[in-house]
């Protein structure tokens, strides 16, 4: 390896990827070292063992779910031994944000699956953007509660008009997201409502943390998933949560929709481009998914092991 290569390895003391040679992890904290978080949704079930590494705007949120993590914020640029670190918002689940990695003349961009459009978006009329490794976090189908079916997967894009749809039909919804980042996303999406939509325990603490940095977000109340929805409820179900929802939350007319965020590999594609990216490497339960749908579209990719922790991602 020459002092300008950035070479990756799957860790099962993370479990999850370092950059070799470093203490650096991404979204894993498994003791010793610095790990960056990129998103709320990326902590799943697991302890915080080293230092954590986010934008200042995650470090409120953070306090909600781990009190007492040792979290950095990373602003500007960071000297890390002989890397240079910066985080840029993602533009997806609030504090969400991608790491810029430099070592020498090497470069390497690490984001989250799902985060895509809109760096595309942002990044596409900046000339000059160039990686020579592109590190992507891949997720696995949001799972649901035992003997719960998905009534149909809904884009992000159609959650503004739920809270209509339900009325109309006069049925109750729950939205099934991976993680607190996620639920954080969608109320925001969905906008003021009429009436509270129903939330795991530590959401209401989260929003208002949220409020606080300025996050238009709708009014929520606890609802742990014993009581069935009334008619024309909204609620959301988190699928990394610490006790998941009994099914008979989800009985009597509720339809329960999965949100997906982001265009999917095909905006991935297009984020490949416009970094011109040499190296396309994927990890996390959803990689050899994401490196078959990507091979449909002509594109290859690396898979590194998988994490052996299904809530990891």
């Amino acid at each position: 390896m020459t002092p300008g290569d950035i070479e990756l390895e799957w860790s099962p003391s993370g479990p999850g990827v370092r950059l070799r040679g470093s203490p650096l992890w991404f979204d894993a904290w498994p003791g010793p070292g610095v790990g960056f978080l990129s998103s709320l949704d990326a902590l799943g079930r697991r302890r915080l063992r080293g230092q954590v590494l986010c934008r200042p705007e995650m470090l409120g949120l953070l306090g909600v779910l781990r009190p007492g993590a040792r979290a950095l914020p990373l602003v500007g640029t960071l000297g890390l031994g002989r890397l240079r670190l910066a985080a840029e918002p993602t533009g997806g689940t609030p504090g969400a944000s991608c790491l810029w990695v430099e070592r020498g003349s090497a470069r390497l961009l690490y984001l989250r699956e799902g985060d895509e459009d809109s760096l595309v978006e942002h990044w596409g009329s900046e000339p000059g953007r160039s990686v020579g490794t592109l590190l992507v976090g891949a997720r696995d189908p949001v799972p649901m509660p035992p003997g719960v079916e998905v009534a149909e997967e809904v884009p992000e894009a159609r959650l503004p008009g739920l809270e209509s749809e339900a009325r109309d039909r006069g049925e109750a919804i729950c939205l099934v997201v991976e993680g607190p980042g996620s639920a954080l996303r969608v109320l925001q999406r969905l906008g003021q409502t009429t009436d509270p939509i129903g939330v795991p325990a530590r959401i209401p603490a989260l929003c208002r943390v949220g409020r606080r940095q300025r996050l238009d977000l709708p009014p929520v109340r606890a609802w742990d998933g014993r009581d069935p929805l009334p008619p024309r409820a909204m609620a959301l179900w988190i699928a990394s949560g610490d006790r998941p929802v009994p099914e008979a939350g989800f009985r009597g007319g509720i339809r329960s929709l999965r949100v997906v965020f982001g265009g999917g590999p095909v905006a991935l594609a297009r984020l490949v481009r416009v970094v011109r990216a040499a190296r396309l490497v994927l990890w996390g339960p959803g990689a050899p998914r994401l490196r078959r749908q990507l091979a449909d579209l002509g594109l290859e990719a690396e898979v590194l092991a998988p994490p052996l922790d299904p809530g990891l991602f």
